[in-house]
């Protein structure tokens, strides 16, 4: 679409911004798989991830997009009954009921502002601007039967994620109670599984943890390998016509990004952080320019595609001197963006003007 309204450069520009959101999203993926594994196999993480991040890669690259839509539905039911309809009651049960789960948490944990305003803010712009615009979104909407089941399913997926949100919330409060002494808290949910679950249940509620994971990893390894062949290289290679051939790139270009998502997620190794820099990426530089290649018109797509790399380089320099946890890089980024595009449109359109006045003169 940027592409389309703002020229080839805007969409070289927003594909490469959008394909590193998406690996980022991806190694979130991988480095959680790496922490389940761990828990449960009593391997280092160093071994989990890469077995982990196999496993996605290689029904990704055999299935493409089918394989990603049939495991996801599969892993939706598991995870809903796993998470939702077993973990959540029996870790309240094991508590001592909600009255207690409420009296033995600090109060903070009830408090819905106790992150701060300024990091719920950051959160909203983060995360709500980054779902609207991300390929992993989109190219699951467009694969809808019809537009009403496309309205119908991202509305019913919208309450899903609030109910699921909740869910995992209340579960991460009941595992700080049953395992206060828990040194790392991206543990909480496979220890919590092992100590409170009895054995029969353990394989199931696994199932459902690793399913919650790899939705979202194969979906955005997909997405980054789909942007990467049909932004970058069908464009400069007019002789791959046949879909067999595309087929077969897409494959190739899955694996090594696949292999470079690993990479990442071996050297980074943590979650939040890697969500953080991917969403931040996405939101402060794309989302101001989708918006305006929607409804305005009179932005160019010179002052477009200087928005997009101005609000980037001010996100990758807010990361670089405030750390990669840094929550400000989305405000700047996003500030950035529509200061560019403001002052350019206004630059334009005052030299526009200059020159249909020299016109009249002459």
């Amino acid at each position: 679409m940027l592409g389309v309204r703002f020229g080839p450069n805007s969409r070289y520009i927003s594909g490469f911004i959008m394909a590193v959101y998406d690996m980022m999203v991806a190694v979130t993926t991988v480095i959680a798989i790496g922490v389940l594994f761990s828990s449960l196999f009593d391997w280092n993480n160093f071994i989990s991830m890469i077995v982990g991040g196999v496993v996605v890669i290689l029904y990704t690259l055999l299935g493409g997009m089918w394989a990603v839509t049939l495991t996801d539905v599969i892993q939706f039911w598991i995870m809903t009954i796993g998470l939702i309809v077993l973990l959540l009651p029996l870790g309240i049960y094991k508590a001592g009921g909600i009255s207690e789960v409420a009296s033995k948490l600090d109060p903070q944990f009830l408090s819905l502002t106790n992150i701060g305003g300024k990091t719920i803010f950051a959160f909203f712009l983060l995360y709500f601007f980054g779902m609207m615009i991300g390929q992993d979104i989109w190219q699951r909407a467009f694969t809808a039967k019809n537009e009403k089941v496309l309205r119908n399913g991202t509305v019913l997926a919208g309450v899903y994620c609030i109910i699921y949100g909740i869910t995992m919330a209340v579960i991460g409060m009941i595992a700080n109670i049953l395992i206060p002494d828990l040194e790392d808290s991206q543990q909480a949910l496979p220890q919590l599984i092992l100590n409170i679950l009895p054995s029969g249940l353990i394989g199931l509620l696994i199932a459902a943890v690793a399913s919650a994971i790899m939705s979202t990893a194969s979906g955005t390894i997909m997405a980054t390998s789909t942007i990467i062949v049909n932004d970058f290289i069908l464009p400069k290679n007019n002789k791959m016509s046949s879909e067999k051939e595309k087929i077969r790139l897409t494959r190739i270009v899955t694996l090594l990004v696949g292999v470079v998502i690993i990479v990442i997620s071996l050297w980074l190794q943590d979650v939040v952080v890697a969500l953080d820099i991917a969403y931040a990426l996405l939101s402060g530089s794309i989302f101001l320019p989708v918006i305006a290649a929607l409804f305005w018109k009179s932005v160019t797509s010179k002052v477009t595609m200087i928005s997009m790399l101005v609000s980037a380089i001010v996100v990758i320099l807010d990361l670089i001197v405030e750390g990669v946890s840094s929550l400000n890089a989305i405000i700047y980024g996003l500030i950035s963006s529509i200061i560019t595009m403001y002052i350019g449109t206004k630059m334009h359109s005052q030299r526009k003007w200059k020159n249909h006045e020299n016109n009249i003169n002459l």
